[in-house]
């Protein structure tokens, strides 16, 4: 389980991408976060905002979030 991020807080991303020769390293900034203490806002997570992208850096990150089941069952 990732920890979850203060509002504001810098972070890399750091995985491999199915169309990327180097692992993925993406700076981002996250921009909102849940704790998911109530039920009726949704699942416990956070989001990110990503700045200045070179191109490859967004055709990977792409195809690496489609690579995932965000449609499974928890």
């Amino acid at each position: 389980e990732i920890p979850l991020r203060l509002v504001g807080s810098e972070m890399c991303i750091r995985d491999s991408s199915p169309s990327a020769w180097d692992p993925l390293q993406i700076e981002c900034q996250v921009r909102w976060v849940n704790d998911g203490i109530k039920a009726s806002q949704g699942p416990r997570g956070f989001g990110v905002r990503f700045d200045g992208l070179a191109p490859s850096a967004a055709a990977a990150l792409h195809d690496f979030v489609h690579t995932l089941d965000f449609g499974a069952d928890a």
